[in-house]
């Protein structure tokens, strides 16, 4: 359909149906209606006013008990950073996500940066889209224990490096990176 490749996440919900009548509501789109994979989840694949693309979803299987539990909560560090046209009218998008959860947004860097936490954890952020930047998109971010081995294996796996390996504020380490199929995506450390 003439899109260039993104990383496109599922974020888990409560309710998928009831979700896709708020992203509308709100001025977002339903580019797939909510569906049923059988026996796994119910998914929909929706964006945000600035057409950001990202999926929702609701498991319907009971996780394997031998499923191991995460090392440290997922939200402290694996946020997502949505790039806005504006972030202030962009900051409603947590609010329909996370229900009533307490959300307070902490402004960092500059003024084109916005970033929220849910109930006390750094879960992510908005920036202004920049201008080269073709359209909108949310940019995922994977926790890794330490940063300077995934650059080395980023260089060496036909990736690309674009921005970084940064510190920001509270201490963590970032770095942008391209994979080989053109997809922007990023990763977050507390050390080097």
């Amino acid at each position: 359909m003439g899109a260039g490749p993104i990383w496109l996440g599922y974020v888990a919900v409560d309710d998928v149906n009831d979700l896709c009548a708020k992203i509308k509501a709100a001025g977002g789109r339903v580019f797939k209606e909510p569906t049923d994979v059988p026996g796994m989840l119910r998914f929909a694949v929706v964006a945000d006013p600035y057409l950001a693309t990202f999926m929702i979803m609701k498991g319907s299987a009971k996780p394997p008990d031998e499923m191991p539990a995460p090392a440290r909560p997922v939200p402290s560090a694996g946020a997502n950073c949505m790039r806005a046209r504006s972030t202030a009218r962009g900051r409603f998008i947590p609010a329909y996500l996370v229900g009533r959860r307490a959300i307070r947004w902490i402004w960092a860097l500059t003024t084109n940066i916005s970033c929220f936490k849910i109930d006390g954890v750094q879960s992510g952020g908005m920036m202004t889209k920049m201008a080269k930047t073709p359209a909108p998109f949310w940019l995922y971010y994977f926790n890794v224990p330490k940063l300077d081995p995934c650059v080395e294996a980023i260089k060496a796996n036909d990736a690309q490096i674009v921005n970084g390996p940064m510190q920001v504020p509270g201490g963590q380490w970032i770095v942008h990176a391209v994979d080989p199929q053109g997809a922007m995506f990023a990763l977050v450390a507390n050390a080097r």
